[in-house]
């Protein structure tokens, strides 16, 4: 077993080295793997991290030398996330840009995304109403940290009462949501309540009788409509 430990270890952090010269998607996925089995040895590691008191999920995002900017190595995390277009975003490479300023705006939502999943208890049905795109575009519109404070952004409750959505919904309109998932848990069983009281109602042999009598009448009163016309 301590055989094939050292030699996947070997293998990932040959990996590593050759990372560079791979596509961005073949390192994120290197990277996951590596941090997946612990393999990175400690020397890859640059003593900053991305830590900070806004994105705490990310403490445990640690950037290699290799693919950080010559200039900022040691350039603190707060004075590196001012703005996505500075300079410090041009010349960071995209695996770095991905981590220092999608990631931290992101991930906090997609973490979100999950808890409200959770609590519309989607784990638990096949089917639900819950749109997971939906909230990560409304939880980024609120919680973006490059944008500036907008009082009217601020009091926008739903996705649907944003400016651009509305304008993209008069192109490109939805079907509507069966009220099967638009109804709570709550609101649908008042629902079956309901019918289920009215069917017990119903089915009265005094009152099958009457809407039997009030069936014939209408139906009688439309022909005698069409005859006078």
């Amino acid at each position: 077993m301590g055989h094939v430990l050292t030699l996947l270890r070997q293998q990932f952090y040959d990996n590593y080295k050759k990372m560079s010269k791979a596509t961005l998607w073949n390192n994120i996925l290197s990277d996951s793997q590596l941090e997946k089995y612990g393999l990175i040895p400690e020397e890859v590691y640059k003593n900053t991290t991305l830590s900070s008191d806004s994105f705490q999920t990310l403490q445990s995002f640690k950037l290699s030398p290799e693919n950080s900017c010559e200039d900022d190595q040691h350039t603190s995390i707060d004075s590196a996330l001012l703005k996505p277009n500075s300079d410090y975003a041009k010349k960071c490479t995209p695996k770095e840009y991905l981590k220092r300023f999608i990631f931290p705006i992101l991930l906090p939502a997609m973490e979100a995304m999950l808890e409200q999943a959770k609590r519309s208890h989607c784990f638990e049905k096949k089917r639900f109403g819950f749109n997971g795109l939906d909230f990560l575009t409304f939880y980024l519109y609120k919680n973006n940290l490059y944008m500036k404070e907008d009082y009217d952004r601020k009091n926008i409750q739903h996705i649907l009462n944003i400016p651009w959505v509305i304008e993209e919904l008069k192109k490109h309109p939805r079907k509507p949501l069966p009220l099967s998932l638009q109804w709570t848990d709550e609101e649908a069983a008042i629902k079956l309540q309901s019918y289920w009281r009215g069917y017990l109602v119903r089915k009265i042999p005094e009152v099958c009788e009457l809407r039997q009598w009030q069936m014939e009448w209408r139906r009688y009163n439309r022909l005698k409509a069409n005859q006078l016309e």
